[in-house]
């Protein structure tokens, strides 16, 4: 997976060196999130492949189907709304109990990405307007 992540940025073009290595980050950590939820499975492959969203099969969430959620929201930070980094897969009903809240752990991110380079000063700002 690694592999094939970093000959995909290879290809893309230049990028900065510490946004590749955050959406790698990102990327491996939302496969790890649905092989959790047990969203890898045959069906599961078959739905992300046409571009669907999987069904959770293991756990508490079993049954729901997973969303992508921006882990900062876009109304609070537009400029992260196309960015790989800012998105987290998670059951809908969570997703939908989070809504466009920003709590410490949001916070904290953007600070981070803020003193990486990927979030400008206004976004940082907006962010903790939001808090």
């Amino acid at each position: 997976m690694e592999t094939v992540l970093d000959e995909a940025h290879t290809l893309t073009g230049p990028h900065k060196a510490e946004r590749l290595k955050t959406q790698r980050a990102s990327l491996l950590r939302n496969v790890t999130i649905l092989e959790r939820l047990g969203c890898l499975d045959d069906a599961g492959m078959i739905k992300l492949r046409k571009g669907l969203a999987p069904t959770i099969t293991k756990g508490p969430y079993a049954g729901e189907i997973v969303t992508g959620d921006h882990i900062i929201p876009q109304s609070v930070t537009p400029e992260l709304d196309n960015t790989l980094f800012n998105l987290e897969m998670m059951p809908l009903t969570l997703n939908q109990e989070k809504s466009a809240k920003v709590g410490q752990g949001q916070l904290d991110l953007a600070k981070r990405w803020h003193s990486m380079g990927l979030l400008s000063d206004e976004g940082l700002r907006a962010v903790l307007a939001a808090k």
